[in-house]
């Protein structure tokens, strides 16, 4: 049995009766997951839920126990066990509540990234194999002429590089992020986000982002869910900016902030005033 090489799903395979409704035949684990991958949005979408316009990121997919149970023709309670297998397993981060699930695929980016180098070829020849621990599922990344991230390099603004430090941020995260799962291996896949994420972003960023984390009440795992984040939720691209813009920080903290931001501001207009 072959365990390398590639091949493409196209979308469209599910409208397949054939393949894809037979209701005599219940998905298995497996074709539950590939359902996953093709649900989940290639790109950022808004949409309108309940009245209210929300935005379904990349590798996200809103959804409901109703909805994959009747795709998958198994039980709720079958969809809702699977569902916390694959989160617990660290491959998706599942989100309900009394109207929806939101299920976002884990590296989802990691994924898409080898189909949009490999546009040009119709075969690939070295691609990666699947590394699957409990923390996340990573797909290894391929090396190709289009995949520059073994440069391990940065170009700046006078056209020169320099090294990006994966290692550096690992250990930031490690020894800042004590409340999270530790990182244990840099893997291809690990180094393609982080060198995604350091084309816009520098080592200061990386560590005000695990600060924030670490302050997080929510992100470790005080939300109604018990679910916490881990080192590549952070550094994925819809999440980095999130962190840093300070969407998670507890409350408490927001509201000081607030309020030192306002006695700052009302003691400039009063220093112009004096000034004047």
């Amino acid at each position: 049995m072959a365990s390398r090489g590639w091949i493409r799903l196209y979308r469209k395979i599910q409208e397949c009766a054939f393949l894809w409704d037979s209701t005599d035949e219940p998905f298995d684990r497996r074709s539950a997951w590939i359902d996953l991958l093709l649900l989940a949005n290639h790109e950022d979408k808004r949409m309108n839920f309940g009245g209210k316009g929300i935005t379904v990121s990349s590798g996200q997919r809103i959804t409901s126990m109703r909805i994959l149970a009747d795709r998958w023709h198994w039980s709720r309670e079958k969809v809702r066990r699977y569902l916390d297998s694959l989160a617990a397993e660290g491959m998706i981060i599942r989100e309900s509540d009394e109207h929806k699930t939101l299920v976002t695929i884990v590296n989802y980016e990691v994924y898409q990234s080898y189909c949009a180098t490999d546009d040009a070829t119709n075969e690939s020849t070295d691609e990666p194999q699947t590394s699957h621990t409990r923390a996340t599922l990573e797909p290894q990344t391929s090396i190709n002429k289009n995949d520059k991230n073994d440069k391990n390099e940065k170009n700046d603004k006078e056209g020169t590089t320099t090294p990006i430090p994966y290692q550096e941020i690992v250990e930031l995260y490690n020894s800042i992020c004590v409340s999270f799962p530790m990182v244990k291996n840099l893997s291809k896949a690990r180094k393609a986000a982080i060198g995604a994420r350091y084309k816009h972003y520098d080592l200061n960023d990386f560590r005000l982002l695990f600060q924030k984390a670490e302050e997080s009440d929510f992100l470790k795992g005080n939300n109604k869910n018990n679910w916490s984040a881990n080192f590549d939720w952070l550094i994925r691209d819809t999440n980095m900016p999130k962190v840093l813009e300070g969407l998670y920080e507890n409350k408490q903290k927001k509201s000081s902030n607030e309020t030192a931001n306002k006695l700052s501001e009302a003691y400039e207009m009063m220093r112009a005033w004096a000034e004047e």
